[in-house]
């Protein structure tokens, strides 16, 4: 959404089904790429953009006016999957508004009738860890804890599962003696973590159970972790223990 010279939203989704890309995210909602996804049966990750988090937590009509004519409005001939409420602004100044943005986003898609349809989150970087190695050591930062906590039981509660950014690049940087970037989201059959009688063939997968284990220590145990994984191009949920994944049903 954002260069010079951009193709047409009808020309981006045109580009999607000829590479059988079956999901996108959007920032923010856009009148134009949500009419040219009507009937495209393209699973999407639609955000509150983060300035909008303080009006949501505070006032609950606006977080249903957002939800009429961002959402409801296109359903369903368009295929939303989630909501992420705030994106990687946990911990920040705008976390504390996170949970009740959240909540008045989830009551509105209720009152629309789309709760079953759409799951309400948030998605989070990699900052919200303050241990991932092992994974089995995973573990969120005491600021981050303080807010994940309260969010864990809600999603909990919604079925939903927590939304995660993950860079396995980031990752890779940091070990200077591999010489392949391939081990971020490839398989090798040596391992390239190794965490008790766990063989982690590659870092992705690793840090996927990272925020497992750091769910697991905040009572969140029973939630989901979903991020964008870059080899499949599709939302898919993520499993806990070394790299048992399930990408996403359509429904």
């Amino acid at each position: 959404m954002l260069g010079n010279n951009l193709p047409t939203p009808e020309d981006v989704i045109s580009l999607y089904k000829a590479r059988k890309i079956e999901a996108m995210r959007l920032y923010d909602a856009n009148k134009d790429v949500l009419q040219a996804l009507n009937g495209s049966n393209i699973h999407l990750l639609l955000d509150v953009p983060n300035e909008l988090l303080q009006l949501f937590a505070t006032d609950s009509n606006a977080a249903n006016t957002w939800v009429q004519s961002k959402v409801a409005q296109y359903s369903p001939t368009v295929h939303f999957r989630y909501i992420a409420v705030g994106n990687e602004v946990i911990p920040g100044n705008l976390a504390q508004f996170v949970l009740p943005a959240m909540a008045s986003v989830t009551v509105c898609t209720v009152s629309a009738g789309l709760h079953s349809k759409i799951k309400v989150s948030t998605s989070v970087s990699q900052a919200v860890l303050g241990a991932s190695y092992p994974p089995s050591a995973g573990a969120f930062t005491s600021e981050a804890d303080s807010f994940l906590g309260p969010i864990a039981r809600f999603l909990e509660g919604h079925r939903a599962p927590l939304l995660v950014n993950l860079y396995p690049y980031f990752a890779y940087r940091a070990m200077p003696h591999e010489s392949s970037h391939g081990l971020c989201i490839v398989h090798f059959s040596g391992g390239v973590v190794f965490d008790g009688k766990l063989n982690y063939s590659n870092l992705f997968d690793a840090m996927v159970d990272s925020v497992y284990s750091a769910l697991e220590k905040i009572g969140g145990e029973m939630v989901e972790v979903v991020v964008w994984r870059p080899v499949a191009r599709r939302l898919v949920v993520l499993q806990r223990a070394s790299g048992m994944h399930r990408p996403i049903t359509p429904t």
